[in-house]
């Protein structure tokens, strides 16, 4: 594991060396009315940019408004200018270009798409305000990186919403995906997805604030922040930081809020992770989520968190073998700890106003130890004492593939729309005529 994690930082160590000793620098200038370098820019658009570059330059923006959509398929740098506290965004109103998604072959639109091999994003912000798209398909996110590997730094990305379409399970800030990248005698090739976010800001999304997903992505993330700050409605069921499917992540020192729902049967949560590879949480601030930590699988670690002011539980543990320890846990309307699965410990930590503090309803080899509890109705309830319906299908992860055909709704009358649940793809069949 410890060759994993390191991985992120070697290859981003490289693109910066290559960038340093071959590659040019590029400026950028929408109007060529900031100084310096700016008022000489030889491109106004981030775009012509991007096509003249080669493997290993430097694209700087000056600050202004960008209206376009970025396609990146070379291994560079995009770096922001700022003036004081003026900066480069990226603020698109067509997004033309999409795509697939590497785990279901489904579409995805973004205002900045990369499929480089490796890829640094630093002091630039996404605004997608101004997006035109209205319907479910294509999925619609901030950034899309696939199979690439780099980092990101001092980005803020807002609005990845459909504003005529709540309902849609779309709106993800910054999504990091692995998958196939050729097939071996049936079985798949899987490319790499390794990244570090540093200092990333996401709000207003729809359905997610970070995506980390696919067998083969490694995620470090510290002193990001996701916020969702619209109100509880029937629509996108909302998580702040999403690890899911095979993902590895280790997110350091940041902070979740506000993420809620009023679809019936589903809970919005701080940091979800949903069937990951190994998870590590620590001195994260997560409040004012329906749930804090919400984690179906096995093996993740949460440690000096502090989870405050959550409608269900501060901690949801599905699975085996996962371990909170040194965690601050205030204010929860159910349970400090609520488990489900087997050889789960909290230790350690501090549980205050709930009804319950620890509560594993099924499982065996379930313990708590070192743990203070006030202002708790019932410090720990068994196994036998009561039942209680929360199971994974109340967690709502990002999911490209689709399942059903809402998830395939592609705005146009003169389609018909249909979810191939087994593979999770969408076709889209011709009316002929069109009504």
């Amino acid at each position: 594991m410890f060759v994993r994690w390191i991985v992120v930082a070697i290859a981003a160590s490289v693109l910066s060396a290559g960038s340093a000793q071959a590659g040019k620098v590029l400026y950028v200038d929408d109007d060529q009315a900031d100084g310096f370098n700016c008022s000489t820019a030889p491109y106004q658009r981030i775009s012509d940019a991007i096509a003249v570059a080669k493997n290993g330059d430097e694209i700087r923006v000056c600050p202004g408004e960008y209206d376009e959509q970025l396609v990146i398929t070379k291994s560079i740098n995009l770096v922001g200018e700022p003036f004081g506290t003026r900066r480069a965004i990226v603020k698109p109103t067509a997004l033309p270009g999409t795509l697939q998604s590497l785990l279901s072959g489904n579409p995805v639109a973004a205002a900045v798409l990369v499929s480089a091999p490796i890829f640094r994003m630093a002091d630039i912000d996404i605004d997608l305000a101004d997006n035109t798209l209205q319907a479910c398909t294509p999925a619609l996110a901030g950034l899309y990186v696939r199979n690439s590997v780099g980092r990101l730094e001092r980005i803020n990305v807002s609005n990845a919403r459909l504003a005529s379409r709540p309902d849609c399970d779309s709106g993800v800030g910054i999504f990091i995906e692995s998958g196939p990248t050729d097939f071996i005698l049936g079985e798949p090739v899987n490319g790499r997805a390794n990244f570090s976010l540093r200092t990333i800001t996401v709000d207003g999304y729809q359905k997610a604030g970070i995506v980390g997903s696919g067998p083969q992505t490694v995620l470090k993330i510290s002193g990001a922040h996701a916020s969702y700050d619209a109100p509880p409605a029937a629509g996108a069921v909302p998580n702040g930081f999403e690890i899911s499917f095979d993902a590895r992540a280790k997110i350091v020192s940041s902070t979740s809020n506000g993420n809620k729902t009023g679809v019936v049967g589903k809970l919005g949560a701080g940091i979800l992770a949903y069937k990951p590879g190994k998870t590590k949480f620590r001195l994260d601030e997560i409040d004012g989520n329906q749930v804090g930590f919400f984690v179906v699988g096995d093996r993740s670690r949460i440690k000096r968190a502090t989870i405050t002011n959550h409608t269900s539980d501060g901690i949801v543990l599905l699975g085996d073998a996962n371990v909170v320890s040194a965690t601050e846990i205030q204010h929860s309307s159910v349970s400090g700890c609520f488990v489900n699965g087997d050889r789960n410990v909290l230790r350690g930590s501090y549980i205050n106003d709930a009804e319950f503090g620890f509560w594993p309803i099924a499982g065996f080899g379930n313990q708590y130890f070192g743990v203070r509890f006030e202002n708790v109705i019932l410090a720990t309830r068994g196994v036998y004492d009561g039942v209680r319906d929360l199971t994974e299908d109340d967690a709502a992860p990002f999911n490209p593939a689709c399942s059903t055909a809402l998830a395939c709704d592609d705005g146009n009358a003169c389609t018909t729309d249909t979810c191939a649940v087994d593979t999770g793809s969408c076709s889209h069949a011709a009316i002929v005529p069109c009504p």
